[in-house]
């Protein structure tokens, strides 16, 4: 048996265990920062009031400062 080899097919294992627990937490990591948008999306949409998703005109213009 050669030393050598053993050990350089036990150093490939152990860097390709790290990589796929540090590709698994990465995944992890972005799926949480992903639901959390979506329900801070969810929040904003829900925040609206009916009255003003279904009536854009009536209030054209109530918030607008001119100044010359």
């Amino acid at each position: 048996m050669n030393l050598g080899s053993i050990s350089s097919v036990a150093a490939y294992s152990t860097a390709q265990a790290t990589n796929e627990a540090k590709g698994e937490a990465g995944l992890k990591v972005l799926k949480q920062a992903t639901d959390l948008q979506a329900d801070l999306a969810l929040q904003l949409i829900q925040s609206i009031s009916p009255g003003q998703a279904a009536d854009p005109i009536g209030n054209l213009g109530q918030n607008v400062s001119v100044r010359v």
